[in-house]
C-alpha cells in the first residue's frame, strides 16, 4: 500500500571541485602582519549527483572568521558549494567526499628595511666627499617576526672610490635575508652618487723602480725597463694637490714572476710619499725586457802568430826594400827633432 509508485532515473555524475576559501572580519589582520593565501586539506572534494546539479558546481567554499591576526591559525571548518555565479548549490541529491575542510591562515610580519651602501676610501677621496641617492630607498619584506625584528637595514655591496670620477651611478643586487620575502620585487638598487671638493692633476713620474726576483737575475742577464715615463693621475682636496711634486711620486714594477728572457707587460703600483689623503688614479703598466747577454767569442789558438807573419813582409821582404825605408824613417826622425826644437823656442 500504495501499490504504485512514482519515480524519476537520470544519470550518476561524479566532479572533483576546487577548494576556495575567505578570511572574514572587521579587522581580520593586525597592523604590520600579512595574511598569506589560504591552505586547505584537502584541496579538493568528489561530488556525486544528478548530472543537472553536478555541472552547476564551480567550487567549495570555506570562510574562516578572524580579527587581529598576529600569527597563523589553522581550523576545520565546513564548506558550501558555489556555482560560478556565486549561488549556493543545496540539495539531499548530492554526496561529496568529505563533510569538513581543514584550513590554514599564514600571517607573516611585514617590514619596510632601508638600504645601505659602503664607500671604500680610495683615489684621494672618503665617506666625507661622498653625495649619493638609492632608488628604491627601501624595501617591504615579509616573514617570521623573529626574524624580521633583528633586521634594521640591508647593506648593498661596497664602491671602491678609487673608481669613482665626476658624477657616477652603479647598479647593486639587493640581496634579502634567509626566510624572508621581497614584497617590493625590486632586486636591483641604483646608487648615484658624485664627489665634492677634490681636484684631479697629471704628474709624469719618470723613475720606475724595478724589483727583482728574490734570488736575483744570473750575471749574464741584462733587466731594462723599455717604458721611460708615466703619465699618473693624482687626487686630492686642493690644498693638499698643490703641494705635491713629480718627486713625491713612485713607480714600482715587481718582477718576481718575470724570470725568463723575454719583454713583458708589467703592473706597475704607484706611490705618493708622504701624502696619505691624496691618491691615484687608475692601473699603470710598464714594458720591461729581460736580455741574456751572449759572451764575446775567445779567439782560436794560433790565430795571433798566423797574423804576425803575414804582416811581417809586408815592411822588410828583402835587404834592397830595406835600406830606403831606414834611410826615409832616420830623415823622418831628424825632422821631428826639428820640429820638436824649433816649437820649444816658440813656448813661453
Amino acid at each position: 500500500e500504495p501499490a504504485y509508485i512514482t519515480f524519476t532515473v537520470e544519470q550518476l555524475t561524479t566532479v572533483q571541485v576546487d577548494v576556495k576559501g575567505i578570511l572574514d572580519g572587521d579587522n581580520p589582520v593586525a597592523e604590520g602582519y600579512l595574511a598569506e593565501a589560504l591552505n586547505f586539506s584537502p584541496e579538493q572534494i568528489t561530488v556525486k549527483g544528478p548530472e543537472e546539479l553536478v555541472s552547476q558546481i564551480d567550487h567549495a567554499l570555506v570562510v574562516l572568521e578572524r580579527e587581529n591576526l598576529t600569527a597563523t591559525v589553522t581550523e576545520v571548518l565546513p564548506y558550501t558549494l558555489m556555482s560560478a555565479g556565486g549561488e549556493i548549490i543545496e540539495s539531499d541529491e548530492l554526496t561529496c567526499s568529505v563533510d569538513k575542510i581543514t584550513v590554514t591562515q599564514p600571517i607573516v610580519m611585514t617590514k619596510d628595511v632601508y638600504l645601505s651602501v659602503e664607500f671604500i676610501s680610495g683615489g684621494g677621496a672618503t665617506r666625507d666627499n661622498v653625495t649619493f641617492d638609492i632608488e628604491p630607498d627601501f624595501v617591504t619584506l615579509a616573514g617570521d617576526a623573529d626574524t624580521l625584528s633583528g633586521i634594521n637595514q640591508i647593506a648593498l655591496d661596497p664602491i671602491d672610490l678609487a673608481e669613482v670620477i665626476g658624477e657616477y651611478t652603479a647598479e647593486r643586487t639587493i640581496l634579502i635575508p634567509n626566510d624572508t620575502v621581497n614584497l617590493s620585487g625590486a632586486e636591483t638598487a641604483t646608487v648615484s652618487l658624485e664627489l665634492k671638493g677634490l681636484t684631479t692633476k697629471m704628474y709624469r713620474v719618470t723613475s720606475i723602480e724595478l724589483i727583482e726576483p728574490e734570488e736575483g737575475y744570473p750575471e749574464d742577464y741584462e733587466v731594462t725597463c723599455v717604458t721611460t715615463s708615466l703619465q699618473v693621475a693624482v687626487r686630492a682636496e686642493d690644498s693638499v694637490i698643490e703641494q705635491i711634486y713629480a718627486n713625491n711620486i713612485r713607480a714600482v714594477a715587481d718582477l718576481t714572476d718575470y724570470t725568463a728572457p723575454g719583454q713583458y707587460t708589467v703592473p706597475v703600483e704607484v706611490y705618493i710619499d708622504g701624502y696619505t689623503n691624496a691618491g691615484v688614479m687608475g692601473d699603470y703598466e710598464a714594458v720591461i725586457k729581460i736580455e741574456q747577454i751572449a759572451p764575446e767569442p775567445e779567439p782560436e789558438p794560433g790565430e795571433e802568430e798566423t797574423g804576425a807573419e803575414e804582416i811581417a813582409p809586408a815592411f822588410a821582404s828583402d835587404a834592397t826594400e830595406a835600406e830606403p825605408t831606414e834611410a826615409l824613417v832616420e830623415q823622418s826622425s831628424e825632422a821631428q827633432e826639428a820640429g820638436v826644437e824649433s816649437g820649444s823656442k816658440e813656448l813661453p
